[in-house]
């Protein structure tokens, strides 16, 4: 099981802990977690890389809706962000042939983690505008 940074930090100092907990998350899943379906259970898309990270998840949608461009395409996407949850979590809005519309959430704190501190900061300045105890930027 992992363990936390700080516990990481403690028993190997803060730089050797970080390659540690790397190293860890390189041994999971590229896609894991919750099905993606709810803010509180997001699909966790474990990828450094931003472009890989949205490879993964234009993926998972297909298996889900089917093919991208024929049964679905996207028609919103923006970063939710909240004290109460810890990541970077992306809410995107699919609409099918149909019209129906599904949403998904998908963690990308592993490829957007430079990101998260700056939203973070902004959200303690309040630059960001906060509705109903949630900041989403678009």
């Amino acid at each position: 099981m992992p363990h936390t940074r700080d516990e990481l930090d403690m028993l190997y100092g803060r730089e050797t802990a970080k390659d540690v907990l790397l190293q860890e998350l390189d041994k999971l899943p590229s896609l894991f977690g919750g099905d993606g379906r709810t803010l509180n259970n997001p699909l966790i898309v474990n990828s450094e890389s931003r472009a890989m990270a949205g490879r993964l998840m234009k993926n998972f949608v297909s298996k889900e809706l089917g093919q991208f461009g024929r049964a679905w395409h996207m028609v919103e996407s923006e970063i939710v962000i909240s004290s109460s949850i810890d990541g970077y979590i992306e809410r995107q809005v699919m609409e099918e042939l149909d019209g129906r519309r599904t949403v998904f959430y998908f963690d990308l704190s592993r490829s957007h983690g430079g990101s998260l501190g700056l939203m973070r900061r902004a959200y303690e300045m309040r630059v960001l505008d906060e509705a109903e105890g949630w900041l989403v930027m678009q």
